[in-house]
């Protein structure tokens, strides 16, 4: 028997001895789990929006947040109607059994209105908006 004990298999090691197993180099992150709803979707782009201003890039604050800027720009209507014009934004309803929020997020795209719009495009240009390029 040699002294390298990771030679072994582990039913032969008494319980006093342990193995050191060898893992990838690679750094498996956990990122965040789906959103269930507008609520959470709102909640994120907020934390996104904080961060934002707190670090150079938006990058940094997607990474800050584990959240991919993908995400944040397909789901970013839902936030920026709850944000801009509430009263339109509760008229409309999520229900998880019908819609997923990519046709939720279309919903609320489809319920803003020119002055909405001009509105929003002001905020993102003071700061108070992410600057995602959006298609209404």
């Amino acid at each position: 028997m040699s002294g390298d004990d990771t030679s072994q298999s582990p039913a032969d090691l008494s319980d006093s001895q342990t193995v050191m197993l060898s893992c990838s180099s690679r750094c498996i992150c956990a990122w965040a789990s789906s959103l269930k709803g507008p609520a959470e979707v709102v909640h994120r782009y907020k934390k996104v929006l904080k961060n934002l201003g707190r670090v150079r890039t938006m990058s940094e604050a997607f990474r800050i947040n584990n959240v991919d800027r993908g995400t944040i720009k397909m789901t970013a209507p839902i936030a920026e109607l709850k944000i801009v014009d509430p009263d339109t934004f509760e008229t409309l309803k999520f229900d998880p059994a019908i819609d997923t929020l990519l046709s939720f997020a279309k919903k609320c795209a489809t319920n803003v209105t020119v002055d909405k719009k001009a509105q929003i495009e002001d905020m993102k240009a003071k700061g108070k908006l992410l600057p995602l390029l959006m298609k209404y």
